[in-house]
């Protein structure tokens, strides 16, 4: 791969329920997605190859496999997998959506290279998100050709402000257990 992509979270599709897994720490093999469908006038219009060629073109990641129905990324190492799957009938977008990280200096090239090759696929060229209290974030957010946005951080800033704090660890393990009671098994939740 061109970029050195991470994938970084994968949220629920669920309205109520953001709760990321960090991918990093999570021995998580494959994620699997479900390729959006546009309907125009009741006919179904395939997006597959369009989607394949996106991620080809313009996110330079290794496609491992493709039939006529699905198609997997890999993006090196021991990441997981991504799996696109054409799914026959319509597909409701929802909030749900994956966020990536790389270095600074390719999430800038990356900006570069899709507004460039594929304008309409930039829906935030990168830019600098400003955070009180902390150090700033660099953000690109592209979406895919079924209009699903990709939200894309640089892993200078994500690192720094994403690191495992033991002491709010401890302090959530309390909570929950004088929430929750003495039978809430916390090795489940840790």
């Amino acid at each position: 791969s061109k970029f050195n992509l991470e994938i970084l979270k994968h949220f629920s599709d669920d309205h109520s329920n953001y709760s990321g897994l960090h991918l990093k720490e999570n021995k998580i093999k494959d994620i699997e997605f479900c390729n959006r469908v546009m309907a125009t006038n009741g006919e179904t219009t395939n997006k597959l190859e369009e989607t394949l060629q996106f991620w080809d073109k313009i996110m330079k990641v290794m496609i491992i496999s493709k039939t006529d129905r699905d198609f997997s990324l890999f993006f090196g190492g021991h990441k997981p997998r991504l799996k696109y799957i054409q799914h026959d009938g319509e597909i409701t977008l929802s909030p749900g959506h994956l966020c990536y990280v790389c270095p600074k200096a390719q999430l800038k090239m990356l900006s570069k290279s899709a507004s460039s090759c594929c304008r309409e696929s930039v829906v935030q060229p990168f830019c600098r998100v400003d955070y009180e209290g902390r150090e700033s974030d660099y953000l690109l957010i592209l979406k895919d050709p079924n209009h699903y946005p990709m939200y894309i951080f640089d892993e200078e800033s994500f690192s720094q402000y994403s690191c495992m704090d033991p002491k709010s660890t401890v302090k959530w393990a309390l909570s929950l257990a004088k929430e929750y009671g003495p039978n809430l098994n916390l090795d489940d939740i840790l």
